[in-house]
């Protein structure tokens, strides 16, 4: 799951450098413009997995799917 967060993130920044360079920036603007534009997003999307993963990484989310199973029989 993580290296798809990491590619997909990856990819917004290639891309957003690539429309940068469109415009007529220089190769290390559109580098540096994109690296500053996309930072919050990437951060926010890699924060999200991470606190969304923590459960499971602790044997919380198997347990509390157990749990659930049985109530419901």
């Amino acid at each position: 799951m993580s290296i798809g967060v990491a590619t997909a993130n990856s990819i917004l920044v290639v891309t957003f450098a690539i429309e940068r360079l469109r415009a007529g920036d220089d190769v290390g603007t559109a580098a540096l413009e994109a690296g500053r534009t996309r930072l919050r997003p990437v951060i926010m999307t890699a924060t999200a997995m991470i606190l969304g993963m923590f459960p499971m990484a602790l044997g919380l989310g198997t347990a509390e799917s157990r749990t659930r199973r049985s109530a419901a029989r």
